[in-house]
């Protein structure tokens, strides 16, 4: 990797030592806990060094939230008199706001569902920022 790095192939350094990472958790036991943390830290951002990878992971949380606000029946119109249900692409629509902490207010939760719905913004300020952050390392180089 140093060698990478001192002709300034930073991409190849990279790829090494994401390699080099990958590699390093299967040789660790299934009973230790660092084999998990490698496991979220490479789906969450690639050690550092993948920024797709919490694009990838953020779209699916939108996806997978979107699927359950429809299946669940869980939002609703703000002005609605409660017969419309949403459909996939109002639900796809609720969950991406969530997810970006934007909010218009025109879709609320119901009453059950919020406590997903807090988990799904902060989830998104939690990967919009990895997103940056490591976009931002892999950039300055």
């Amino acid at each position: 990797m140093k060698n990478f790095k001192d002709l300034e192939y930073f991409e190849d350094a990279n790829d090494c030592y994401f390699q080099y990472r990958w590699k390093s958790q299967w040789r660790k036991s299934w009973l230790e806990w660092s084999k998990y943390s490698d496991f979220l830290i490479c789906a969450a951002c690639g050690y550092g060094v993948r920024p797709i990878h919490p694009l990838i992971l953020g779209l699916s949380v939108v996806v997978i939230c979107a699927i359950y606000y429809r299946r669940k029946n869980a939002i609703r119109r703000l002005k609605d008199d409660g017969s419309a249900k949403a459909d996939f692409k109002d639900a796809f629509y609720f969950s991406m706001m969530t997810f970006t902490t934007v909010g218009y207010g025109d879709w609320y939760p119901q009453d059950e569902h919020r406590i997903l719905v807090m988990f799904e913004g902060v989830l998104g300020w939690l990967l919009l920022s990895l997103f940056l952050v490591t976009l931002a390392s892999v950039m300055i180089r």
